[in-house]
């Protein structure tokens, strides 16, 4: 993206705060990975970014130091004048228009460096971060809060980057970062194979925010108060979500509110991971009692194997 683009778009974003924002669907056909390369979108100052699911990185505090936990975030343009009522970081944020002087004054406060690391000036505080994945041009988003209003950033190392007050507490992160990708790609991109077919066969399928891989191995660790309650690593269920020498896993999980999900879990290209999740509920058991994970592989690998048509969907 070179510095017209971005100084059009900036623009734009100062007098449009209503974004098209994807639909849930829309989000869960990001995590899934092409049968051959992925969708790649070339902006045009050169850097790439693909459309998947992102991931959490962490939450950071204000300087950029990584914690260990993940806040919540609320999301994009205008909306009613009203406070934001969770504890936390998130408390007290408004979503009423700021002023055009406090807009810049955010966007400006977070910066990308030459080494890839993102500083944010003192009175500006991060609540989430998150990565596209994968994530070959080391893209970085983040949602601040400044003056109790929030706002979204996207950065990339080449000093390109898309920023947003967002005055809508729907709109999370992820859909935004996905929105903005998209556009990078419809300025500019090009199609790079194939992608995916067909709608999702599995629409109650959820980004499984709860578990994460531990380094570059197959095991996975529950976050944001989740519990694991049995994981399988290095799982195949086809290769319309991972091949077999990618990092893999499932797991049973459940959350802090009591609910259980299947999850499963990928890492390839020596990327994030990216995981899904879906309701325990949501999936038959093959004796009609309680189902199990073998039950939930079962269904994953009815989705993500082709079939005699040479096509399959997912559970994305």
């Amino acid at each position: 993206m070179n510095p017209n683009d971005l100084h059009d778009r900036f623009e734009r974003t100062l007098t449009d705060q209503r974004p098209p924002t994807p639909d849930v669907a829309d989000l869960l056909d990001d995590g899934h990975r092409a049968l051959r390369r992925r969708r790649l979108l070339a902006t045009a100052g050169g850097t790439t970014a693909t459309l998947a699911a992102a991931a959490v990185v962490g939450v950071l505090t204000v300087g950029g130091t990584p914690t260990a936990q993940e806040a919540p975030v609320a999301g994009s343009p205008a909306a009613p004048s009203s406070s934001a009522s969770a504890p936390g970081p998130m408390a007290g944020v408004r979503f009423d228009p700021p002023s055009e002087k406090v807009i810049t004054e955010a966007n400006a406060a977070v910066t990308m460096g030459d080494d890839g690391k993102v500083d944010v000036e003192q009175g500006h505080l991060v609540v989430e971060t998150r990565r596209p994945t994968p994530n070959p041009d080391g893209l970085e988003g983040l949602a601040t809060v400044y003056r109790h209003h929030l706002y979204f950033h996207l950065l990339g190392p080449d000093g390109s980057g898309v920023f947003q007050w967002i005055g809508d507490p729907s709109l999370s992160l992820t859909v935004w970062m996905r929105a903005q990708t998209q556009a990078m790609g419809d300025t500019g991109g090009t199609d790079s194979d194939s992608t995916t077919i067909g709608p999702p066969v599995m629409p109650e399928a959820v980004d499984a925010r709860w578990v994460r891989f531990v380094g570059d191995t197959e095991e996975l660790e529950a976050t944001d108060g989740a519990r694991i309650v049995e994981q399988r690593p290095g799982v195949f269920v086809g290769s319309r979500w991972a091949e077999k020498t990618d990092n893999t896993a499932a797991a049973v999980v459940e959350t802090s509110d009591g609910t259980r999900y299947f999850v499963l879990a990928r890492s390839f290209d020596g990327k994030a991971g990216q995981y899904i999740g879906v309701r325990a509920s949501d999936v038959d058991a093959a004796d009609g009692g309680e189902p199990t994970l073998d039950d939930f592989l079962t269904l994953a690998t009815s989705r993500y194997t082709p079939g005699e048509s040479g096509t399959s969907e997912g559970l994305r």
